[in-house]
């Protein structure tokens, strides 16, 4: 007999729709207020739903590691691998125009 996969967070009825959403958003930028935003609350309470409310709710903050893990493991990129790539005026150190022979 063969194992039934785990729903991901986005195959799950029961769950409030602007809860997904917010996790799908707050992937895009790590911006939990502007992730609040664009997943529909308000602009006005975003501040207070984002950050402590939605990414404090343990079964959100789960779905977004879960999810952060697979998109590692998809791309097989690490943030050091990233920050390797970046010339070194993008770094924070001595800068040089994007693409300046020599430079690195």
């Amino acid at each position: 007999m063969g194992c039934t996969p785990t729903p991901s967070w986005n195959d799950r009825p029961e769950d409030d729709p602007r809860q997904r959403r917010f996790v799908d958003e707050y992937l895009l930028d790590l911006n939990a207020t502007q992730a609040a935003i664009r997943a529909g609350y308000s602009a006005r309470t975003a501040e207070q739903q984002g950050p402590p409310r939605l990414l404090g709710n343990a079964e959100i903050a789960a779905a977004i590691q879960t999810a952060q893990q697979a998109r590692s493991a998809r791309v097989q990129i690490t943030q050091d691998d990233v920050l390797r790539g970046l010339p070194l005026g993008q770094r924070g150190g001595p800068s040089a125009p994007a693409g300046t022979p020599g430079r690195r």
